[in-house]
């Protein structure tokens, strides 16, 4: 064997063990790198579309054009003990089956009113879904209101707030 068909076998190999994996498009892969879930591409959107129910856009952005779906899974990821991080999994897992079990669709084919009411039947379906829907729901809020938005658009900014203001008219009383 010579080296340049060493060489063109040691490419086809490499390029190979590349693209093999990719190839397999199941959707089951990881949707991103998060240390401690092991969550899909589907699982990701479907808390994408859950935060953006709990705040949906109006004439302010909505959760979910603010990026508060990775907030919440970043902070579940590097912020919560192991039995949270599974319980919230386990309970995200669970969430398409009280959709299809209610309206029988999949969550994101539901209107508004749907989702609220699929959302609403989470905190009470199991201790699982109960555990996942009070986390998201307070890890949703949290994220919004400390977001990049709601700090520098909607919250007026005061180098030192709680400043003094002498000039106070004061009702006269009457006795």
């Amino acid at each position: 064997m010579n080296r340049r068909t060493l060489l063109k076998h040691a490419i086809i190999l490499g390029g190979g063990m590349v693209f093999i994996p990719a190839c397999g498009g199941k959707e089951e892969k990881k949707a991103s790198a998060w240390k401690h879930l092991s969550l899909t591409a589907g699982e990701e959107a479907l808390v994408g579309e859950m935060v953006e129910t709990l705040i949906p856009a109006t004439d302010t952005p909505g959760a979910k054009a603010l990026e508060i779906d990775r907030f919440v899974l970043m902070m579940v990821d590097d912020c919560y003990p192991k039995d949270q991080q599974a319980g919230f999994v386990k309970g995200l897992q669970q969430s398409p089956a009280v959709a299809e079990k209610l309206f029988h669709r999949s969550f994101d084919k539901c209107s508004t009113e749907e989702k609220i009411k699929i959302l609403q039947a989470l905190s009470t379906h199991t201790a699982e879904t109960g555990q996942f829907y009070k986390l998201l729901r307070e890890l949703t809020r949290e994220g919004y209101l400390k977001s990049k938005f709601v700090m520098t658009k909607l919250l007026p900014y005061e180098l030192v707030p709680g400043r003094y203001n002498g000039y106070v008219l004061l009702k006269q009383q009457t006795a």
